[in-house]
């Protein structure tokens, strides 16, 4: 078969070309009324070593080895119902989640925050930026780890 036959074909059956692309349009209409819309934001946040590690001359990048166990625990501790809680009682409609990164071997952690508009997802990003730190000084200050021994984090 050559392209003009095809086209003589086409143009021969014309209701049924004009018929599929107007049903076409009518569902592509309905979906885009019935699926919801949903934003996304997220952060990647590093762990660094503390100061006592380093020194105060050292590069913290160089010595990220041992802390993704500390990104274990950050982690679960941040999705634990105390700490969650308040973050979507302050954004309703909003969720995130919070994961260790698998593409990477350091202590790297991503959060997402997902919610219906942009900026409910932006604040909520926001605020589970701002609970992180507080958290990871909870954690420390409750085992009694001197301020110059704690972890850091870097957004």
């Amino acid at each position: 078969m050559y392209l003009r036959d095809l086209m003589r074909s086409l143009v021969r059956r014309w209701y049924l070309i004009l018929t599929g692309l107007v049903l076409t349009g009518i569902a592509a209409v309905g979906l885009f009324n019935m699926l919801p819309v949903s934003y996304h934001s997220g952060a990647s946040m590093l762990l660094l070593p503390p100061q006592t590690a380093t020194g105060n001359d050292g590069n913290p990048f160089l010595q990220l080895g041992g802390l993704n166990q500390a990104v274990d625990v950050l982690t679960r501790t941040l999705t634990s119902d105390q700490e969650r809680k308040p973050l979507l009682k302050e954004n309703p409609g909003a969720t995130f989640t919070i994961a260790a990164d698998g593409t990477t071997s350091g202590p790297i952690f991503i959060a997402t925050a997902t919610a219906s508009t942009g900026a409910e997802a932006t604040k909520m990003m926001n605020d589970v930026v701002v609970a992180v730190p507080v958290a990871l000084a909870t954690i420390q200050s409750g085992l009694s780890v001197k301020p110059l021994s704690q972890i850091n984090m870097v957004v």
